[in-house]
């Protein structure tokens, strides 16, 4: 009888009843000389499978963490709040990332084993084992490669663990970018109350500063609250003697002056701004339309021309010419382009369609774009013209 003796250092109390457990399964692989080395791989396994469970919980409880900590975001800074994320994440991934690589060494570690089995097999003889030595070194091989494929699965399983961190990550700061730009909305709101105030207040200011002019002085043409006249400041020879020495409540006289000029200045403000805010509106709502037609409108003209169905447009083929084709020098090139050397008609629809139907399509392109609003009678649409037309002359030729 053979007997194997190995010594497992720093095992703890789990490791030590695994090993136990494997060997009371499979009494007959203990003579076999590859038993540690079985032994080693299912420890290695069970390892990674631990290391695999600490990434999870390390996992779930940022995610858990990043769920509660909008509770508390009313006592704790946005600031504080992002630090502490972005520590917990690094440190989730840095776990999933030592996990993978681990579980990448393990695997290397089982391929150098299984050559190893190869070479050891091959130098065995025949007569050192017995036969039932081959199937048990079988069973071992067949069990390395499972061990490899949950090694393979483990190591998804982190690479998916740390996409999982990412993603809670991403879902956390779009959070507080929505909070941010929550605030930034609120805050717009206030300025433009603000703004809505002060323009309700400036124009009344700027008058009242305009009449403190000295330019502007008026007499003291005092009132009651009936708006009859109280008292005459003449009387007295002061001109700038009030009228609370009669003891009545009064009003100037020229107070209804400063009322309808702040009153006009202000609705006309306000009819300004109103009038800016429709003329941008409108606007965008013509650089939308313009753009539809630019886009759908101007190869309408052309798809009518050509049928739409089974007859494609020269504007849509492929534009290849052949200068030997042609007829004549390279000077005159655009004279004739429907005149090709073996072609029935001039006008012929083939692959090398002539540059007359471009220059067809193109025309009916630059009516319709002349027919738009901010096109019509305009420089630009003038200059078009010019250029078209010392590109493409009447008779034909390209300059």
């Amino acid at each position: 009888s053979r007997l194997s003796l190995a010594i497992f250092y720093s095992c703890n109390s789990a490791q030590a009843e695994r090993i136990e457990q494997l060997l009371r399964g499979s009494p007959e692989v203990v003579p076999h000389p590859l038993l540690m080395l079985g032994v080693f791989a299912e420890l290695q396994l069970n390892r990674m499978m631990d290391l695999l469970n600490e990434v999870h919980k390390v996992c779930d409880v940022n995610k858990l963490q990043f769920d509660c900590s909008w509770d508390s975001s009313r006592t704790r800074s946005l600031g504080f709040l992002v630090r502490d994320h972005n520590a917990k994440l690094r440190e989730g991934n840095f776990k999933a990332m030592e996990a993978e690589e681990e579980m990448r060494a393990v695997r290397a570690q089982l391929k150098e084993m299984a050559d190893h089995i190869d070479e050891q097999r091959k130098s065995w003889g025949k007569k050192e084992f017995p036969n039932d030595m081959d199937s048990i070194t079988d069973r071992f091989k067949g069990r390395f490669r499972e061990i490899d494929m949950e090694l393979d699965g483990l190591m998804a399983q982190c690479r998916i663990a740390a996409q999982q961190q990412l993603y809670a990550g991403a879902l956390f700061m779009s959070e507080i970018s929505r909070l941010e730009a929550v605030a930034s909305r609120h805050q717009a709101g206030h300025s433009t109350f603000l703004a809505l105030v002060a323009t309700c207040f400036l124009p009344v200011t700027s008058v009242a500063t305009i009449f403190a002019v000295p330019a502007f002085k008026f007499d003291n043409a005092w009132v009651n609250d009936r708006f009859k006249p109280v008292g005459d400041p003449r009387d007295s020879g002061d001109e700038l003697s009030s009228p609370s020495d009669q003891g009545k409540p009064v009003f100037s006289g020229y107070g209804i002056i400063f009322i309808l000029i702040s009153a006009t200045l202000t609705g006309t403000t306000f009819l300004v701004w109103l009038w800016q805010k429709k003329r941008l509106a409108r606007e965008e709502e013509m650089v939308v339309e313009m753009g539809q037609n630019t886009t759908s409108a101007p190869l309408a003209p052309a798809a009518e021309k050509y049928g739409g169905q089974g007859r494609a447009s020269p504007a849509s083929q492929p534009r290849i010419y052949d200068n030997q084709d042609y007829a004549g020098p390279a000077s005159q090139h655009g004279v004739d382009h429907g005149q090709r050397k073996g072609s029935s008609s001039p006008g012929s629809n083939s692959l090398f369609s002539p540059p007359q139907a471009q220059l067809t399509t193109f025309k009916n392109i630059k009516s319709h774009l002349t027919s738009l609003p901010f096109l019509k009678a305009g420089k630009y649409t003038q200059n078009t013209r010019e250029m078209h037309n010392r590109r493409y002359p009447r008779n034909g030729s390209a300059v």
